[in-house]
Formats: structure tokens, sequence, C-alpha cells
């Protein structure tokens, strides 16, 4: 049998008291300072079961460039040119059309 582990939406260190009725837990705001809030038991689970995914629904975590078939697709080619050549020469052969330099007139 196949087990499924999800992180959970809250830590269990972040949780300060459960009385049976409510349920105190605490969070940091963007200047990293501890908020307390307190709830009713049946609206925390409430809060809580809206960041559980439904059964087997995939989760996206990274898309586009920094996807896994894009970066497998890239990572031989972008090893090979760095040992082989040049940061001037991996910059031009990525990038047709680099900038000139104002000063020197190179790419």
């Amino acid at each position: 049998m196949w087990y499924i582990h999800y992180n959970p939406a809250v830590a269990n260190t972040r949780l300060h008291r459960y009385d049976g009725k409510t349920v105190t837990f605490w969070y940091k705001d963007r200047e990293g300072e501890r908020h307390f809030e307190t709830r009713e038991a049946q609206e925390f689970i409430k809060a809580l079961i809206q960041h559980i995914p439904d059964r087997n629904f995939k989760m996206i975590r990274y898309y586009g460039a920094y996807s896994r078939r894009t970066k497998r697709k890239y990572a031989g080619y972008l090893q090979r040119s760095l040992r082989q050549a040049t940061f001037e020469e991996f910059v031009t052969k990525v990038n047709k059309r680099a900038p000139k330099c104002p000063n020197c007139g190179k790419k």
C-alpha cells in the first residue's frame, strides 16, 4: 500500500493552545513580529481545510524555464557550453543579439 505524505497547512509548533473549544495559534507578519490569534475550533478547521488539495490533485510547483522538463532538455547543452567556451562566447551563442559594449565595441 502506498502512503502519500503531504506537508501540513499549519505546523504543530505554531499551535499555541487548544482547550476543546478554541484554538490559539501564531503567525509572523512582514516585519517578522509574532501575532497570536484565537478562533473557535470549527472556524479554525474551516480555514485550514481550504488549503488541503483534493485527492489525486496534481500540484504544479515549477513551470516554464524552471520546470524539470526544460531543465533536463537544456542541462547537457549548458554544462558542455560552460566547460568549452569562455563566458563571452557562451553569451554570444545563447543570445545572438547580445548588446555591444559602448567602450570597447565587443558583445
